[in-house]
């Protein structure tokens, strides 16, 4: 059953290092919607191209869409007011938001992104981006067992040839 994702108007407040990030929809600057659109954009179309591997992904950035994303939605809170978002302030938002813990916090994330994409009316594009990455997580998992246990069969088969009493013994039959 599909959760149904409803609006907000309020603030979402995220403190990092004694920096007060906060989320607010109604105070965002054509800049942040913008760049935050483009990303989820360039996400979608990355998405289209299947990736061969995670090294791929990762090498183009598609694995931290999510925190790159919410770097451009919030604003640094100062003295208790927003201060107008720049450009180059996703750059410090990203590494501060990337130290962010907890489910509480990552729950937090998902809900401005979920608002935001609501709100702009691109739903649809947000879940297809979350599939796709949750595709790529599975098949990278899928990938790395298959070669472990490949590796784990590989040392089996060396373990029993080395004192396998059939071994040729280097000695000719008389």
């Amino acid at each position: 059953m599909a959760r149904e994702i409803k609006k907000k108007t309020g603030k979402t407040a995220f403190v990092i290092n004694e920096k007060k990030l906060v989320y607010d929809y109604n105070k965002l600057t054509i800049v942040q919607a913008e760049s935050a659109l483009e990303i989820l954009r360039f996400k979608n179309d990355m998405d289209s191209i299947k990736p061969e591997s995670f090294f791929h992904v990762k090498r183009a950035g598609g694995h931290t869409w999510r925190s790159q994303v919410l770097a451009y939605l919030v604003s640094e809170e100062i003295d208790s007011k927003l201060k107008v978002f720049t450009e180059g302030d996703e750059e410090k938002n990203v590494l501060l938001i990337r130290q962010l813990q907890g489910e509480a916090n990552y729950k937090k994330m998902e809900d401005c992104i979920n608002d935001f994409f609501t709100n702009k009316g691109m739903l649809k594009s947000l879940s297809a981006a979350k599939h796709s990455q949750h595709e790529i997580d599975l098949k990278e998992k899928f990938v790395q067992t298959l070669v472990g246990t490949m590796m784990n069969f590989k040392n089996m088969n060396d373990t029993k040839s080395e004192t396998s009493p059939f071994k040729k013994s280097g000695t000719k039959a008389k």
